[in-house]
């Protein structure tokens, strides 16, 4: 998908770039990964385009993941970000591409309610990551993460104002993630 306010750079990068987004290049979007598209709630993906909606920024949510099948709540988490320009659904990546999103992500945002699979690979990356406070994602990041209380809109916004508004913050959890991850987890 290519947003309009991207312009013909986007367009340009993302046919040239294997399909990667100039803005991604530049630490200008904020990540979403995992396959969630399988039907599944728990994973969050409506908590935070909800809560991005809400958050006035120039920056652009990238939802990546695959999908086993359409239904219900792809519908319905589709036809919530329709109207917002910012708001991106990638499909599957993999490879570069991912590698290039990741890398370059502003934030890494994990909404689950129930894993935190992908956030080990994210953190490996340096990104500053924002989980919901399930048990199984406060004990990934600890204090080298940001966590909003799970399953709550509000709180998962207020954070993502907090971080948008605060470079610092943000520089400051990126520095430290993934020394931090790759020591913790060195199997």
């Amino acid at each position: 998908f290519l947003s309009v306010s991207g312009g013909l750079q986007d367009a340009y990068t993302y046919i040239s770039r294997g399909k990667v987004f100039a803005n991604a290049q530049t630490g200008n979007i904020v990540l979403m990964s995992g396959y969630f598209f399988d039907g599944d709630f728990h994973k969050g993906l409506h908590y935070l385009i909800e809560a991005f909606k809400d958050v006035a920024t120039d920056k652009k949510l990238c939802i990546v993941g695959g999908t086993s099948h359409s239904g219900e709540y792809v519908e319905q988490v589709v036809k919530m970000a329709e109207d917002d320009p910012r708001i991106m659904f990638l499909g599957f990546q993999q490879g570069a591409a991912l590698e290039e999103l990741l890398s370059n992500a502003y934030l890494y945002v994990l909404p689950s309610d129930v894993e935190p699979i992908s956030l080990l690979e994210a953190m490996s990356y340096g990104n500053c990551c924002v989980v919901s406070n399930i048990v199984e994602n406060a004990d990934v990041v600890e204090d080298k993460g940001v966590t909003f209380e799970k399953s709550n809109v509000k709180s998962l916004e207020k954070e993502l104002k907090n971080l948008l508004e605060d470079e610092r913050i943000v520089n400051m959890l990126k520095a430290e993630s993934r020394e931090f991850i790759t020591m913790k987890y060195n199997w």
